[in-house]
């Protein structure tokens, strides 16, 4: 598994339990919809604001269900699992890319391969 997927996992787990205030598991749609919403740039537009929360709820829902996102009832979506959540934020690209250019430490060498993890591609050291 790359660096960055290992990241990218490693911080949506830990988002998601700083989330979880109640330890129930799964996390209210409103929960969900304020991360996504504090996680796009602040110069997004209200539509592209709205899609990105819809995408990322429906394929969130849609990795539960095993079904296309495009499939999802998101008005019926109430809350969301650790699971889903975490291949929500790895397969939304506006959350994703966030995470990529925000909080992704500095490139570094692998240890068992000597090759460089740089923002999702991979430099021969």
């Amino acid at each position: 598994m790359p660096a960055c997927f290992r990241y990218l996992t490693k911080v949506a787990e830990d988002k998601f339990g700083s989330l979880d205030l109640t330890h129930a598991g799964r996390l209210p749609k409103n929960v969900v919809q304020s991360f996504v919403k504090a996680v796009i740039p602040p110069t997004t537009m209200p539509q592209a604001c709205a899609d990105t929360t819809t995408a990322f709820l429906a394929l969130a829902e849609g990795t539960v269900k095993d079904i296309p996102p495009e499939q999802v009832d998101v008005l019926a979506v109430q809350s969301v699992a650790k699971p889903a959540f975490v291949a929500a934020v790895l397969g939304t690209p506006m959350v994703r890319d966030y995470i990529k250019t925000v909080m992704l430490p500095p490139a570094s060498l692998e240890d068992d391969d000597g090759e460089a993890q740089v923002g999702g591609t991979l430099v021969a050291a």
